[in-house]
């Protein structure tokens, strides 16, 4: 055999015998395969109408409501609220609650929905507990006599005589130990040891701006706004350290910081300042929006238009009312009278991209927009539609 021949008997060979020794080597033991890492999937966007879900084609996927069952009921198998029998639930003083009944969900958040649970039907009084369901509909957190908001950051605030937090599990990781809490935002909570005694606390429950505020907002773009007893302070950094005061200046906070500008208050007018204090749009607005895809919804003497970051405005101020800009789309109405169809939606430029024909419009999240068919005055969506204008689900009349 030539040396060429040898060596393409060999090569194939040498790119093996890594493999081969990794199946042998010693020192790998009798060691289980350890179980490859699957990345978590993102929770799939769910639209609400009642106690019905659908996806964004207008299919329905979930249908809750009727009767609960424990999780555990079904040899500790998950199991679907709508296809059970009644059975009991358990209070969160470890009481029996007899065949109760889910009444309603709400939106899904961060991959999971609450939902809410009569465990007394029948009663003149609602014995109200909750829990959370997965967007497959299997109950993940068992319903308990508790009162808690969504989750925001893998953490569900619960609320009592002491407010606390819970993990996606329902297992408490910041025990009930606040007088006052509210949900996460950027990974930071405000909370109060005493009513008057506010500061922010990460997710595993650690201080890290002290209590020595009388409450303050949300952190928004890496900045929260705090205030003293009827005395504003000005906004603070995620170290607590004051950025901009607003004690002293000639405004007052009024919004949280979106796209580098919060709106403020000077006298009886709102203007936009930057991250310097600096006041950057003159403060000559009735109403001021936070700004959204480069626009802020704003308004004068009853009209709403929009403006940009320095100030112009480039959506003429002529709508009865809108929202703010979601998906390249806002939803807008020309008509005062609340009996007469007239939301639609324009683009960026202002034009109108989908007909003012709706009795109520809701912006656009996921792809599509819940809507009002019915001329009636009520905000009370019975549809959803896509960026087209198409119709995609509609509420079924009785």
């Amino acid at each position: 055999m030539t040396i060429k021949r040898r060596l393409n008997a060999i090569l194939p060979l040498t790119f093996l015998l890594p493999f081969v020794l990794l199946l042998v080597s010693p020192s790998s033991g009798n060691a289980p395969a350890q179980p490859r890492q699957q990345p978590r999937r993102e929770p799939r966007k769910l639209f609400r109408l009642g106690n019905e879900f659908i996806d964004r084609t207008g299919r329905v996927v979930l249908r809750v409501g009727g009767p609960y069952s424990h999780p555990s009921s079904r040899d500790g198998q998950r199991v679907r609220p709508d296809a059970l029998e009644s059975s009991d639930a358990t209070d969160d003083d470890g009481s029996s609650l007899r065949h109760p009944k889910i009444l309603n969900v709400g939106d899904f958040s961060d991959g999971l929905a609450k939902f809410l649970v009569d465990t007394r039907p029948g009663s003149r009084r609602l014995f109200p507990a909750y829990g959370f369901m997965d967007e497959t509909g299997a109950i993940v957190i068992p319903a308990r006599g508790w009162r808690v908001e969504n989750f925001q950051e893998g953490r569900a605030l619960v609320r009592g005589e002491q407010y606390g937090y819970i993990d996606r599990t329902g297992a408490f990781v910041i025990p009930p130990r606040f007088a006052l809490a509210y949900p996460f935002h950027e990974g930071l909570a405000l909370a109060c040891v005493e009513r008057e005694k506010c500061g922010y606390i990460d997710r595993d429950g650690q201080t890290i701006v002290p209590f020595i505020y009388y409450g303050g907002t949300h952190f928004s773009e890496g900045l929260a706004h705090v205030y003293q007893k009827e005395k504003p302070v000005g906004f603070i950094d995620r170290a607590g350290k004051i950025t901009i005061r607003t004690d002293s200046r000639e405004y007052h906070a009024n919004g949280m910081f979106s796209e580098g500008l919060a709106s403020v208050r000077a006298g009886n007018k709102l203007g936009y300042i930057d991250r310097t204090g600096r006041l950057v749009i003159p403060a000559e607005f009735d109403e001021a929006r936070e700004f959204s895809e480069g626009k802020a919804l704003v308004s004068k003497d009853g009209a709403w238009g929009f403006i940009d970051r320095a100030g112009r405005v480039v959506v003429p101020l002529k709508y009865a009312y809108a929202s703010s800009f979601s998906e390249g789309l806002a939803a807008v109405t020309t008509s005062r009278d609340r009996t007469v169809p007239g939301w639609g939606y324009i683009d960026h430029a202002g034009r109108v991209r989908i007909p003012t024909r709706f009795d109520f419009a809701a912006p656009f999240d996921g792809g599509l927009a819940a809507v009002d068919l019915t001329p009636d005055g009520q905000s009370i969506p019975d549809a959803y539609i896509d960026k087209a204008g198409r119709i995609v689900w509609e509420k079924r009349r009785r």
